[in-house]
């Protein structure tokens, strides 16, 4: 007994129960906005549901609730836990799949399952089974386990949060010591280990109660850092549409005296002898009204980001080199960077989808372009466009390429995941997942890599998208 009346099932039960409560939490948390992680903590859950049935018919049996004989009741209990490693294992794929291909692969999971299975079965008519059939139950199950804590460490290496050591370790080392536990159980029944029963087995349930229970610390410290991050990101959020605001009063304030010069100087256009279209004051002029134009329209397409909620509804053919003016602009005017942006633009790279989503991803990547030149003499960045190929266009190219150092090399892989970023501060690492969940929607690609160029060592980040010709 480990109190008064309750005994070591019981609380080990307890344990399991609350696991399963907080990975099915957890599940339906990452239900709706990331699949791989809901299915990720539901197959877990699974796993502690079959944990906790292991759990009451190892007490049924040990108090003689049921009597199914010594080694049937042994092999239906190994079942279970076996059954258990296979769930454990199909959630942690979502995770290590990347890594081990092979190992993870659901066909060789499931048939290693069914051979344990098959193997305990015999082991109730022919007894010599027993011992390799329960060789391989615990070994599948110390893997599985095992697995869990790496994946958590595999996560923890590829996340952009910084989570404290009251996270990471409780969540990996629980997994692990609960792994090589597993090992104890088996000496403890193996008839070929009397000299290795270092531990009773009353000491063995009162260590996995132990580590349970510091899973559960870590699972509880995990969620509060996840909430911690989601305010982080509902305060970005709120200082964009403090932003948006401000974009919209002075639109406002600019529209009609705008639209009321532009009016004029179409008509005043009319009058203008061919002779005096070469004068340097008309270009100035004609310059000007270019960049009052430009203005409007990207305040317009981010306006229309912010507030739409039928995006689809405004999808149509654009001209990406318009896009791009539009996002040097209010780069220009928001940032006012020190920094020189030039432009290569090819004839006619023509797109399809909504104006305000392909000006957003223009605007993060050249934004991201603009802070890494920004503290960096005579800082560069060429924006280009391109249709591949030239005699039959299928793609558009648009390459932003600046010589701000680069980016290094053990983030250039993970740039593009939410909350990826260089810079210090919180809040940040959203716009660059954002341009690419944004890319994907128009069937294109966004790719960052280093280049060298006449203007030193730099970012290029190449986007692509499907050329879409507008209907004669």
């Amino acid at each position: 007994m480990l109190f008064q009346g309750v005994s070591v099932y019981e609380v080990n039960s307890l344990a399991a129960i609350s696991l399963l409560v907080l990975y099915r939490a957890f599940s339906n948390v990452y239900k709706g906005t990331r699949p791989d992680k809901a299915l990720f903590f539901t197959f877990i859950a699974w796993g502690w549901t079959a944990n906790l049935l292991y759990l009451v018919l190892s007490y049924c049996i040990d108090k003689e609730y049921l009597i199914l004989g010594d080694q049937l009741g042994e092999v239906i209990i190994l079942s279970l836990n076996t059954i258990g490693s296979l769930l454990f294992l199909l959630g942690t794929r979502y995770r290590l799949q990347s890594r081990f291909p092979k190992a993870t692969n659901i066909s060789h999971l499931v048939i290693a399952t069914v051979v344990i299975l098959c193997l305990l079965s015999f082991s109730v008519f022919a007894k010599s089974l027993l011992l390799p059939s329960k060789l391989l139950a615990v070994g599948f199950g110390s893997l599985a386990v095992l697995a869990m804590g790496y994946s958590y460490r595999t996560y923890f290496e590829e996340t952009r949060q910084n989570f404290s050591p009251w996270v990471t370790l409780p969540l990996q080392l629980s997994m692990y010591a609960y792994g090589i536990l597993q090992w104890g159980y088996f000496l403890q029944d193996s008839p070929t280990s009397q000299g290795l029963k270092l531990i009773s087995p009353y000491s063995l349930f009162i260590l996995g109660t132990f580590f349970k229970a510091l899973h559960m610390f870590g699972l509880v410290k995990f969620f509060g850092g996840i909430l911690h991050d989601y305010a982080a990101k509902r305060k970005v959020f709120y200082e964009a549409k403090l932003t948006m605001n401000l974009f919209d009063q002075i639109k406002h304030e600019l529209a009609t005296p705008a639209a009321e010069f532009m009016l004029r100087w179409s008509e005043q256009c009319k009058n203008i002898p061919l002779s005096r279209t070469t004068d340097p004051n008309t270009k100035q002029l004609s310059s000007l009204v270019e960049q009052i134009t430009g203005m409007l329209r990207a305040f317009k397409t981010y306006q229309l980001f912010e507030s739409d909620t039928n995006l689809e509804s405004r999808e149509s053919h654009h001209n990406i080199n318009n896009l791009c003016d539009s996002a040097i602009l209010t780069i220009k005017l928001v940032l006012k960077p020190a920094v020189r942006i030039e432009r290569n633009y090819c004839s006619g790279p023509t797109v399809y989808g909504m104006e305000a989503g392909f000006y957003h991803i223009l605007r993060n990547i050249l934004k991201n372009a603009v802070e890494a030149t920004m503290t960096v003499a005579n800082g560069r960045i060429l924006i280009s466009t391109g249709l591949v190929p030239e005699n039959n266009p299928e793609k558009v190219i648009i390459k932003v390429l600046d010589n701000g150092g680069g980016i290094c090399n053990n983030q250039i892989e993970r740039i593009f995941e939410d909350g990826v970023t260089t810079k210090p501060g919180e809040g940040r690492g959203h716009g660059l997942y954002i341009a690419q969940t944004l890319a994907v929607k128009y069937r294109g690609t966004i790719k960052a890599s280093n280049m060298e160029w006449q203007y030193g060592r730099g970012a290029c980040f190449e986007l692509t998208f499907p050329y879409c010709p507008t209907k004669k």
